[in-house]
């Protein structure tokens, strides 16, 4: 037993070594990532990252670690092209900000601001659910108001990360509340359906309040502020969906938010994001959740045997049930149009 203690001792101070080592190595790419922004290099240098593997695979002996270092490189040249995308600092648009709504993409955003800058005065409304609770607890938003019409004295922009189907019900009381505003107010959306919302947003834009439709392509199967992560959006397409009532200062100021978190700026057409999303989003899930529910209804023990390829294939089967259900009702035309060619390409298939 003292044997397998001593042998445990040293194991955790190897990996308490390794863990030092990952963040200096962190600190050094955050500062080649400055230099090659200011020199206008290249970041990315897929040859380089294949030359450190070669190299480092002939220090190897130990036949697992050669078949698996690869892979392991991989995840930690991943972590240092996040870490270079964050190092870029935006100046930032706004320094008072309103999540409403702090599940997975609220959560995930309120990180990544105050990664960004934590001198960002991040608030919210006042509720008791326990994202809410958990978001408060842990410091992640600085205050909360018990309504809008105090919330809009405190901010200049509000973001609305709350379910789909309260996006519009959220933004008239928004719209209410900032009828005696003086000050501009920007408020922009993450939802993931776009047709409804912002013909709302057009109809109720004006010279003091302004609604920007976005939706960031960045996302989990699992759900609430717990899932939440401050790199959820580094490298993601983030698609804005401006209307005729936008102008140009605001989103260029919207640009710089998602610049900031990490985000890549996109911009689509209403009716043409919500059939693009269909295709590329709304439908994978669908078809995800169809197949494994036919596994569940005609040979459930099947699963026991599955590989990484059923995991990968039924993941977003365990998306948010509720946030589906949205999706369904609000996206229907479009995720019918392409269910129905999609079936039609089955049966094509078949005939093969």
């Amino acid at each position: 037993m003292k044997k397998l203690i001593k042998h445990r001792t040293a194991i955790d101070e190897i990996d308490r070594q390794l863990v030092s080592l990952l963040q200096k190595r962190m600190d050094v790419v955050t500062e080649i990532g400055k230099l090659k922004r200011q020199k206008r290099a290249k970041i990315y240098q897929a040859q380089r990252e294949k030359r450190i593997v070669a190299q480092l695979l002939q220090q190897v002996d130990h036949p697992v670690l050669k078949e698996k270092l690869p892979g392991l490189y991989n995840d930690i040249f991943t972590l240092s092209r996040i870490t270079q995308a964050l190092s870029h600092k935006v100046k930032p648009p706004f320094t008072k900000i309103a999540v409403i709504g702090l599940g997975l993409l609220g959560g995930s955003l309120c990180k990544a601001i105050k990664l960004q800058n934590p001198a960002i005065k991040i608030v919210s409304i006042k509720r008791e659910d326990s994202d809410s609770r958990s978001a408060r607890e842990s410091g992640l938003v600085d205050h909360e108001y018990r309504s809008f019409k105090v919330l809009l004295r405190h901010v200049d922009l509000i973001i609305l990360a709350s379910p789909l189907s309260t996006i519009t019900e959220v933004a008239q009381k928004i719209t209410k509340a900032a009828q005696k505003r003086e000050k501009k107010l920007i408020v922009m959306d993450v939802a993931s359906v776009k047709a409804k919302i912002n013909q709302y947003f057009q109809q109720n834009s004006n010279s003091k309040l302004e609604f920007v439709s976005t939706h960031p392509m960045a996302g989990k199967e699992k759900s609430g502020i717990s899932n939440s992560e401050a790199t959820l959006f580094v490298h993601r397409p983030w698609i804005i969906v401006p209307h005729d009532q936008n102008c140009k200062h605001t989103i260029s100021k919207i640009k710089s938010l998602i610049s900031l978190v990490g985000g890549v700026p996109r911009t689509l057409a209403p009716q043409n994001h919500d059939k693009k999303v269909a295709l590329i989003s709304h439908l994978p899930a669908l078809l995800s959740k169809a197949y494994l529910d036919f596994i569940l209804d005609h040979d459930k023990s099947s699963i026991k045997f599955a590989g990484p390829g059923f995991q990968s294939f039924t993941r977003l089967a365990h998306d948010n049930p509720a946030m589906q259900f949205e999706i369904k009702r609000y996206n229907k035309n479009y995720i019918q149009k392409y269910l129905n060619l999609w079936i039609r390409y089955m049966r094509k298939g078949r005939e093969l």
